[in-house]
């Protein structure tokens, strides 16, 4: 099955609505991501090791939350200043912030730890402690990420982000061979979309169902193999590649989504 894409018209992220985002996607703890293939990933590292970046992450902490233990330095990058303003509320502890504590505790709690009230509170201490900065990013231009968090970093993770932007696989190919340049050599870019096209799940995505006041320039629909090819073509070894299918409660919606490792020659 070749790639599509859904054409919603030009997007203005200055609407974007960073809560109505988290609530309709993150509200049902983890229904959006396979967090067991994170938190596998993880454990290969040292404890307070990894300087990582979370590119295009919106206002989604998943990245954060699933690292925070091996992670020494976390920047997180977004474009709209809407998601980083929210990313900066919650590291502010604004009671009008996404709260994330029942993230965090499904998270523990499948890492094998207690998900107590004392425990969850360590743990955001410890993701606040080590987010260094929330900064401007921008994948189709030249100035990929803000002066100054060019890295390298050991990890990049990108979730949710180049599908919407890129509208073919070559696009999002060449991307993420401008993306490597902020990986160290042997490190490791974790891809994640959704909109993955399979034998029996066509997603609903931003066509659908109206999500955060906003529309996006296109929505790529594409084969998990895609994301595949895309990593090596850029010289990256696929380590592993999670595809989940899965019903949103909230939005009474199927989708599906790839998680793609990569290690960088």
């Amino acid at each position: 099955m070749s790639a599509a894409v859904i054409d919603n018209g030009r997007g203005n992220y200055a609407l974007f609505h960073s809560q109505d985002y988290l609530r309709k996607l993150f509200a049902d703890v983890g229904v959006l991501q396979d967090v067991t293939a994170h938190i596998e990933f993880f454990s290969q590292f040292p404890d307070n090791s990894v300087a990582m970046l979370d590119y295009g992450g919106g206002p989604n902490l998943f990245a954060l939350i699933v690292g925070a233990e091996k992670v020494a330095r976390y920047v997180h990058s977004d474009y709209a200043n809407t998601n980083r303003d929210e990313v900066e509320k919650w590291r502010n502890m604004d009671p009008e912030a996404f709260s994330w504590k029942d993230n965090v505790r499904r998270i523990l709690k499948l890492e094998g730890r207690e998900g107590t009230d004392e425990v969850v509170l360590r743990r955001e201490d410890r993701m606040r402690r080590v987010l260094e900065a929330v900064v401007y990013c921008d994948a189709k231009s030249d100035k990929m990420i803000a002066d100054g968090y060019e890295g390298p970093y050991d990890v990049v993770t990108c979730s949710f982000c180049l599908e919407c932007v890129f509208q073919t696989v070559e696009a999002l190919t060449e991307a993420i061979g401008r993306l490597s340049a902020l990986v160290k050599p042997g490190g490791y870019f974790v891809l994640t979309v959704s909109g993955v096209i399979g034998d029996h799940v066509i997603p609903y995505f931003f066509d659908q169902i109206p999500i955060a006041g906003f529309k996006y320039d296109g929505f790529l629909l594409a084969p998990a193999r895609c994301y595949v090819d895309a990593l090596k073509a850029n010289g990256y070894t696929v380590t592993r590649q999670v595809v989940r299918s899965y019903h949103h409660p909230t939005l009474n919606v199927d989708d599906a989504i790839a998680i793609t490792f990569g290690k960088k020659s």
